[in-house]
């Protein structure tokens, strides 16, 4: 989409307010058994009439955990190794029904790294995270290196 203004950097938090977060039901989202975020593809955004950094694609990924009644959580990071051009994290749950972002939640492109501490935001219950993905620049998109780290630990799937 052409956003009808001109962003200044690439990832700017401003861009999101154009993005609409699917419903974690909608039929747009497709199950992965991978346990990682990794992707890299041609940017839709060449040959459009919007140019860099005045449109954007939004590529959207989501994860679910529960938090046990009485389970302290001391800490909450989603580390990003890169992206191309940028990403948001939002964190639904009971307290947010309609998500929440942390000014700290934005990972733009060659920062890299991480958000910060999202714990505050975690309620006992299920957690869905959502990662926005923006490629606002034509030649590639990507992400990757993704985790998300609980109380110092990986989040994987349990049996």
């Amino acid at each position: 989409m052409c956003f009808g203004r001109t962003f200044s950097v690439h990832g700017d938090p401003g861009e999101y307010a154009l993005a609409a977060i699917p419903s974690e039901t909608h039929g747009s989202w497709v199950p992965v058994t991978r346990t990682d975020i990794a992707f890299a593809d041609s940017s839709a955004l060449c040959g459009r009439a919007c140019t860099c950094l005045d449109g954007g694609e939004f590529t959207f990924f989501q994860t679910f955990f529960d938090i046990p009644a009485g389970f302290t959580v001391s800490t909450l990071i989603v580390r990003i190794g890169s992206v191309d051009d940028g990403v948001r994290i939002t964190i639904h749950n009971s307290r947010y029904p309609t998500g929440i972002v942390d000014p700290g939640s934005y990972v733009l492109l060659g920062s890299g790294g991480a958000t910060t501490d999202l714990a505050r935001y975690i309620v006992p219950g299920r957690n869905r995270i959502v990662l926005t993905h923006i490629d606002d620049c034509c030649s590639a998109r990507s992400i990757s290196g993704v985790s998300v780290e609980l109380n110092g630990g990986s989040l994987t799937t349990c049996r």
